[in-house]
């Protein structure tokens, strides 16, 4: 009996798909959180508070206020992309 009697092989293809599949999702769920904190921040730049924003989007109200602290971090409401990587160190 040899060594690779037993092996079964790999399959690149089915591993490629598996990559690209998962790699859209997780660019779906991005793209979905940009629109959401674009919605907010154009909210909250029209001067509303953070539990209407959540009441109007359904959305958690400890979610909203992460979006609205992080803009004031970032100091504009302009810049999703900054918003969302300063979120991951703002709390609520």
């Amino acid at each position: 009996m040899g060594l690779w009697d037993d092996w079964e092989g790999f399959d690149v293809q089915a591993e490629r798909n598996i990559g690209r599949m998962q790699g859209r999702e997780e660019g779906r769920e991005e793209g979905k959180e940009q629109l959401l904190v674009e919605k907010i921040s154009k909210k909250y730049s029209d001067g509303k508070d953070a539990e209407t924003i959540a009441d109007e989007l359904d959305e958690p109200s400890e979610y909203v206020k992460r979006v609205i602290n992080a803009i004031k971090e970032v100091g504009s409401a302009d810049d999703v992309y900054l918003i969302i990587e300063k979120m991951k160190t703002v709390k609520a």
